[in-house]
């Protein structure tokens, strides 16, 4: 439900983008993203448990290293070898969630699920030992107000720091 509601409050964005900034429309954002990725990782969550943490954790940084430049220009890294995607695959518009862009794909805010997807799963894996209290002691004791509140409220306040930011800008720029 998380992840559904996630991602239709990045569509949100991606149509108020579009209709009131133009040319800085938000496609495929970070909430799109996460919401994604949650629904994705439920998805997957029950064959996932059956491999120890540590064991994921190591393939998914490994993956992570692998596709950490394909965002940006197709390639996969093998260490010794490097892949690059065929370039036809470029001129299919609606690979972007991939990290396959077309030459007039443009966001102003964009996280591919190739190689983030991968970044995110190193996060559930090593939120496992983290829920079992398996971390050192200290780690649960650590508390800070601002920090807390913060945590607790991350989506209102990522929801409302990007208007408020706009509205101030735009106040000093066309007021002022």
């Amino acid at each position: 439900k998380r992840g559904a509601f996630i991602y239709i409050l990045g569509g949100i964005i991606t149509f108020a983008t579009s209709v009131f900034m133009p040319e800085n429309i938000v496609v495929f954002g970070v909430l799109s993203f996460f919401g994604i990725s949650m629904l994705a990782y439920g998805t997957i969550k029950p064959l996932l448990d059956k491999i120890p943490w540590l064991w994921q954790f190591f393939i998914w940084f490994f993956l992570s290293v692998v596709f950490w430049s394909f965002d940006e220009n197709g390639i996969i890294n093998l260490f010794l070898i490097k892949f690059k995607l065929p370039d036809f695959l470029y001129e299919i518009k609606y690979l972007y969630p991939l990290g396959i862009k077309s030459d007039d794909f443009y966001s102003a805010d964009y996280f591919s699920l190739i190689p983030w997807f991968f970044v995110f799963l190193c996060g559930t894996a090593l939120s496992k030992p983290v829920l079992e209290k398996k971390a050192p002691e200290f780690f649960y004791k650590i508390s800070f107000k601002p920090v807390d509140f913060l945590g607790r409220n991350s989506l209102a306040v990522y929801i409302i720091h990007q208007p408020v930011i706009y509205g101030m800008v735009w106040f000093i720029f066309n007021v002022i």
